[in-house]
């Protein structure tokens, strides 16, 4: 199962004291948790009791298919909960350090098995006592998932923006960059209500999807999310999934009688 987030409800929202306004352990603004740029994280030392963070949304009404906190960062081990509306809370579905020694952006991605609808977002961190831990995002919100009759190919890819210079005696002299990953996803079979909506615009359309995301709002792009059992495939939702912009628009097709083709090129964010 392929899923895109495409909207992200925290942007709009507000903290509530006094978690949001206890600021003596932070070590970098609280408002970062809500930026588009993952090099600016919020990060605070850990006191001696687990630190409540509660986000008011801006619509008592908005629809969150997905949670993710975004380039995880930890100095030992860290616990996440997240809670909505009255205090219900939402199971995760992949260990927030899982992958702490991956070189891989470390992103937890909460996949909700049903669609809530919710005011407000609480977030407890559990970690050790004088500990530092770091979130460049939190992003709560809608999920395009395109039906599994629809066929999908995609392809990863490496960007490697360092490079080599040569001397003449062929000695190689590296500027080496961070690397990031690129995702290329060419939908196949897409029936004409599903590429441009329906009058009632009851079903949300790829048309929509590419006028929402065009090439500068960023958006989670998760290729895999499931096993062919059905299970959650964590592997693939870590090493697949990725924060992201598109790098062209979304390009559909007529490829004749009532069928349309959609191609995706994205790029991950930092």
């Amino acid at each position: 199962m392929t899923a895109i987030a495409y909207q992200d409800w925290m942007q709009g929202g507000s903290w509530s004291a006094p978690f949001g306004s206890s600021l003596l352990l932070d070590i970098s603004p609280l408002d970062n948790l809500v930026g588009p740029q993952l090099g600016l994280p919020w990060a605070a030392s850990h006191g001696l009791a687990d630190r409540v963070l509660v986000r008011q949304l801006a619509s008592a009404t908005s629809p969150v298919d997905v949670v993710a906190l975004l380039d995880v960062r930890s100095s030992s081990t860290l616990s996440v909960r997240i809670a909505h509306g009255p205090d219900i809370e939402i199971t995760p579905s992949t260990p927030v350090l899982e992958y702490a020694t991956s070189e891989f952006t470390v992103n937890l991605f909460f996949l909700l098995p049903a669609r809530i609808v919710t005011n407000a977002l609480a977030f407890r961190f559990g970690s050790v006592a004088g500990s530092t831990y770091s979130v460049g995002r939190i992003w709560a919100g809608p999920l395009f998932v395109p039906p599994q009759s629809i066929h999908l190919d995609w392809n990863p890819d490496v960007v490697d923006p360092g490079y080599v210079k040569r001397s003449r005696g062929k000695q190689g002299h590296s500027r080496v960059r961070r690397r990031t990953r690129r995702l290329s996803l060419a939908f196949q079979q897409i029936p004409f209500d599903l590429a441009f909506g329906v009058p009632s615009n009851a079903l949300f359309d790829f048309q929509q999807l590419g006028y929402r995301l065009g090439t500068t709002q960023p958006a989670i792009v998760l290729p895999r999310t499931r096993q062919a059992d059905g299970a959650l495939d964590l592997q693939a939702i870590h090493r697949l999934g990725m924060y992201c912009h598109l790098t062209q628009p979304i390009d559909l097709e007529h490829t004749g009688g009532n069928f349309f083709s959609a191609t995706l090129e994205a790029a991950e964010l930092l």
